[in-house]
């Protein structure tokens, strides 16, 4: 994927780099050998300003490159309209599920560009099937 002119070996490392606009700092994140290395080497990395306002557009920025590429898109495409839920034990409740507690936003970017409707958690912890463009659907809240 390309973050402002410079191709990164996955979008791990472009989504670390773009946490800052330190030159230095998104060389040292590209020269990462791996995705894991690169989040590493990310956590250390003074955040620009509007990073808070900016990474879910940043992410689906780099994810929207990554599965226009035909093999990721043939396997985003092969999941339907399952919802994808980012499961994880670390406890990244902002990307993904933890315990079943999360806001679930890698889930919701990929269904969001896979193009078919999408769960959202709403305030009171229920579930409202959601439209790609976040309007709500026809459907009652459903819990699943």
């Amino acid at each position: 994927v390309t973050l402002d002119g410079v191709q990164y070996i996955s979008v791990e490392h472009a989504y670390q780099a773009a946490k800052s606009f330190d030159a230095h700092y998104r060389m040292s994140i590209a020269r990462c050998p791996t995705p894991t290395d690169a989040k590493r080497l990310g956590r250390t990395v003074p955040l620009r300003s509007d990073w808070s306002q900016v990474k879910l557009q940043v992410m689906e920025h780099l994810l929207r490159q990554k599965f226009a590429q035909s093999f990721f898109h043939l396997k985003l495409m092969a999941t339907g309209n399952h919802k994808l839920i980012e499961g994880n034990y670390w406890h990244d409740t902002f990307w993904g599920v933890c315990n079943g507690v999360g806001t679930n936003h890698l889930g919701r970017l990929l269904m969001l560009i896979r193009g078919t409707p999408y769960y959202s958690l709403q305030p009171d912890g229920h579930n409202m099937l959601c439209n790609p463009d976040g309007t709500r659907s026809i459907f009652d809240d459903v819990d699943e």
